[in-house]
């Protein structure tokens, strides 16, 4: 398990580059949370794998 985080004021630029980062990660969890002084700050943080490919996941079909 990896994370990252990812910050800014920019609403549309963070979330375009917070989706062009997950669309090849097998993504565990997404949390925000926000900080307002003058400005609106937010942080994401993002807990993924590598891989889509877990070999210890086996699901029935």
């Amino acid at each position: 398990m990896k994370m990252k985080i990812f910050s800014g004021d920019n609403f549309r630029k963070l979330e375009d580059e917070v989706n062009d980062f997950i669309k090849d990660k097998y993504v565990l969890n997404i949390q925000h949370s926000s900080v307002v002084t003058k400005r609106t700050f937010l942080i994401v943080t993002i807990l993924y794998d590598d891989t889509f490919n877990c070999s210890y996941v086996k699901l029935p079909l």
